[in-house]
């Protein structure tokens, strides 16, 4: 699979999506690919002028047998297949909210105070990491729910959406899941200078070995990697454009969005393809840098390819 190809892309994370109909799956990943390729745009500009595509993925958005579940299934399925050959995997988790004032927003759940134009939908999000690297992997899972305007109208604590979060992480990664080990400690504090006055202090607790200062040290960058998953926030609004969306249906919204999830996690791994060399040379992991490196100029290679061959033609 290569983040470089839409095509590729859109096919590897939802080919097998279980939708009732091989030819819904079919339509989802030429839609998804379509999106890809026009990232923070609408569908209709998406599918640059081709008007079947456009119907096409318009019935795909509207049709209340496709189930936003299942979409993003087939998208945390993915992820956990490239999970395998990982030796260790980090997931960070997070909750941000989807914010709409168009039409829809009636339909949705409370985001600020109940009298707010604003409202949305509110989202759990779990990603895997590389830990060696730091590596995007993918989404593994996401939980949505509507806030209702009065608390106790909950079905539940949101709360619950952690330990809920662990579980299907365990299920959808099998054998993968990493094993439980005795908590320990670490307490870091931030180097002082001639600019840092009172110097930031953690303590962190975590189930890793830290016998020896490269564990331990190891430990401190897990940790610094987990606002990776704030940057999968921005990318997801800023990037794919998911509060952008204009559907009239809380249904047809959601598919769409479901889809954005996974192309706001590629826009990251495209962009660590362009940046996370520099970081891995940095902590002296050259082979792994050279890897990374190596995909960057496979793909300005292919690019110069294909611009030398429509050169020929005129």
């Amino acid at each position: 699979m290569s983040i470089f190809n839409a095509e590729e892309w859109a096919k590897s994370h939802f080919q097998h999506a279980k939708l009732g109909d091989i030819r819904r799956a079919d339509r989802l990943v030429s839609t998804a690919a379509n999106m890809a390729r026009s990232s923070g745009k609408s569908i209709a500009l998406s599918c640059r002028g081709n008007e079947a595509e456009l119907e096409g993925a318009y019935r795909l958005i509207r049709n209340d047998n496709v189930s936003p579940d299942m979409i993003r299934v087939a998208g945390f399925q993915h992820t956990a297949k490239e999970a395998v050959s990982v030796a260790e995997i980090l997931a960070l988790e997070d909750t941000t909210s989807l914010s709409y004032k168009h039409q829809v927003a009636a339909d949705l759940g409370k985001l600020g105070q109940k009298t707010d134009r604003s409202r949305g939908w509110w989202v759990h999000s779990v990603m895997l990491l590389d830990s060696h690297t730091t590596r995007t992997i993918g989404l593994i899972h996401q939980d949505w729910w509507c806030r209702p305007n009065h608390p106790e109208d909950a079905d539940e604590k949101e709360s619950g959406k952690w330990p809920d979060a662990s579980h299907f992480c365990r299920e959808r990664l099998g054998e993968t899941m990493s094993r439980v080990i005795s908590v320990n400690v670490i307490y870091a504090q931030e180097k002082a200078s001639a600019t840092v006055t009172e110097p930031l202090r953690w303590i962190l607790l975590t189930t890793e070995p830290i016998e020896t200062l490269k564990q331990a040290l190891h430990v401190i960058d897990i940790y610094a990697a987990r606002w990776r998953v704030e940057d999968f926030h921005k990318a997801w609004k800023t990037g794919a454009g998911v509060e952008r969306q204009r559907m009239t249906e809380p249904q047809n919204l959601e598919r769409a969005v479901s889809i954005l999830a996974f192309i706001g996690v590629r826009l990251l791994q495209l962009r660590e393809v362009m940046t996370l060399a520099l970081y891995l040379r940095k902590k002296g992991l050259s082979d792994e840098a050279t890897s990374i490196e190596n995909q960057c100029w496979s793909f300005f290679f292919a690019i110069n390819c294909l611009a030398i061959k429509y050169l020929a033609l005129v």
